[in-house]
């Protein structure tokens, strides 16, 4: 059976299919985070692998300051990437944000 994406459908319910699709469940799962080398707390995020975490929005306007905003989160995380898929309205975009 085909799935259609149609552009009413919630960023939530592609991390959910995202989720479902590489096993990885739709709960996002706990990662520590980390400030002057010690633990603060945990951050909740959907992980591709041990070291890679996965955020789609459905941001229109200044995804440029949502992109510093996750730069400063993975700076405090023991990951070493995040995958980051923007839906917006007519364009989808994937950036891949290193540590």
């Amino acid at each position: 059976m085909p799935i259609h994406v149609g552009s009413d459908i919630q960023a939530l319910s592609f991390e959910d299919f995202i989720g479902a699709l590489i096993g990885k469940g739709a709960s996002p799962l706990k990662v520590k985070r980390i400030v002057d080398d010690r633990m603060t707390g945990h951050v909740s995020l959907r992980l591709l692998d041990e070291v890679t975490a996965l955020e789609i929005t459905a941001m229109t306007e200044s995804p440029s300051t949502y992109e510093l905003q996750l730069r400063k989160l993975l700076d405090h995380t023991n990951l070493e990437a995040l995958e980051w898929v923007n839906l917006s309205r007519h364009r989808v975009s994937f950036k891949t944000l290193p540590r």
